[in-house]
């Protein structure tokens, strides 16, 4: 029997790709909101190391304050310039396609289908603005050299502890939140599934117990032989 669980996978396998081909096309609108909340942390948190930004599709150009060569200040004519470093949004954000997906494969009416795609949006979006803002201060800290070294210690921040949010920002958060968000949403859907799946394999096995074996003869047929056998076996001995 095709249980309610591999229903669900299989309904989840058919969407989960037009939800990835429909979150990438629309991806330089979807991190619009991400580069408002980075932003607002960064200029303000670390106004010392973060100016500004440019966005180039749907990347992430930070402009900073790490000191500029020659040639770039003699091709700003004057103008105030600072290093950019680029951050891509879209590595956090492919929560949002995955729970998308699992919300049109579970069977629920169409308003809760939306209205939990636009909870998990805003919770992937809080999670791409946290990688985005902790990836710029790593590269700030870890990549460019003695003098973002000198500007993390200036606002003294701990190298350890920002290797440690962007690692967990980038590992760990992206894959396990999404499952979460949908998890905690369905949590009775999903109390259901577990036990009309449990109720369907016992059917199924007792189904399979009391089954008559198609090879074994039928009694009568089998004690007629018997007695044949028998008479056949006096026969011969006589």
């Amino acid at each position: 029997m095709f249980g309610p669980i591999r229903s669900l996978i299989l309904a989840a396998a058919l969407y989960l790709p037009l939800s990835f081909f429909v979150w990438f096309s629309f991806a330089q609108t979807l991190v619009i909101p991400v580069v408002a909340m980075a932003k607002a942390v960064l200029v303000n948190w670390l106004p010392s190391i973060f100016t500004g930004y440019q966005l180039n599709k749907y990347q992430i150009d930070w402009v900073t304050r790490l000191p500029v060569d020659a040639a770039t200040l003699a091709a700003a004519g004057g103008r105030e310039v600072g290093t950019v470093l680029s951050v891509n949004p879209m590595i956090y954000g492919y929560g949002l396609p995955v729970i998308a997906g699992l919300a049109l494969a579970t069977p629920l009416p169409i308003a809760r289908r939306v209205w939990q795609i636009l909870i998990g949006a805003a919770v992937v979006f809080i999670l791409q603005a946290n990688g985005v803002i902790w990836e710029a201060v790593s590269k700030i800290a870890f990549q460019s050299g003695p003098e973002g070294g000198q500007l993390i210690a200036e606002a003294k921040l701990n190298p350890e502890m920002i290797a440690f949010a962007y690692q967990f920002s980038y590992l760990i958060l992206p894959a396990l939140v999404p499952i979460l968000v949908w998890s905690l949403l369905n949590r009775d859907f999903i109390e259901r599934l577990i036990v009309v799946d449990r109720f369907e394999e016992i059917v199924d096995a007792n189904e399979a117990d009391t089954a008559v074996p198609s090879f074994l003869p039928d009694a009568p047929e089998a004690e007629a032989r018997s007695q044949n056998s028998s008479a056949a076996e006096r026969g011969a001995s006589k």
